[in-house]
């Protein structure tokens, strides 16, 4: 008979909104106690994490084991946990009312429609934009040419229920010179 526990090593500093244990780990998944494990056999166990950042980290899994009236033995593997985030910009992020930039969004989720929103200023209606396989996207921002100065925001979100992300935000100035990257 086997008997397993399993250190999973998760970062100390993983930024994670809520992590979810399956029921063999302790609250915060750093802990794992597998049942008694007959010869031959095996043990799946899974944690799942909700990241409120995106993080590149190594995890660490050590798995410490005993036979029945054996010593404690251990073994472990390191691997690379990486969470991407997403991101948004407008290009250009400053330009007169009329001049529509448009919003760029990358480390979203792979085909999954998103709403984009303009705050303050002329409101506009909501638009929805798809991401492709790589999960980005490219979409207008419509600035209405009778618009006031100022600074505005656009806003990202998911527009099924139950998917959640915190929203993505890109910021835009009404008024002013374009600034196109690489255009001097």
């Amino acid at each position: 008979m086997l008997n397993p526990v399993v250190a999973t090593g998760l970062p100390t500093t993983l930024p994670v909104a809520s992590v979810k244990p399956s029921t063999v780990c302790n609250a915060t998944a750093t802990t794992c106690t597998l049942p008694t494990i007959p010869a031959f056999g095996k043990s799946t166990f899974t944690v799942n994490l909700t990241p409120a950042a995106a993080v590149n980290a190594q995890v660490t899994g050590k798995l410490s084991y005993n036979f029945t009236g054996s010593p404690t033995a251990s073994t472990s593997k390191t691997v690379p946990l990486v969470v991407i985030g997403p991101n948004l910009k407008t290009v250009p992020s400053v330009g007169p009312p009329g001049l529509d930039p448009v919003a760029t969004g990358s480390g979203f989720p792979p085909n999954t429609q998103l709403l984009v929103t303009w705050d303050s200023g002329v409101k506009m209606p909501p638009s929805k934009v798809t991401t492709d396989a790589k999960g980005t996207f490219r979409i207008p921002v419509l600035v209405p040419y009778h618009d006031w100065p100022g600074k505005r925001k656009v806003t990202v979100t998911f527009v099924k229920t139950g998917q959640t992300i915190t929203p993505t935000q890109a910021g835009y100035m009404v008024g002013g010179v374009p600034n196109f990257p690489g255009v001097d």
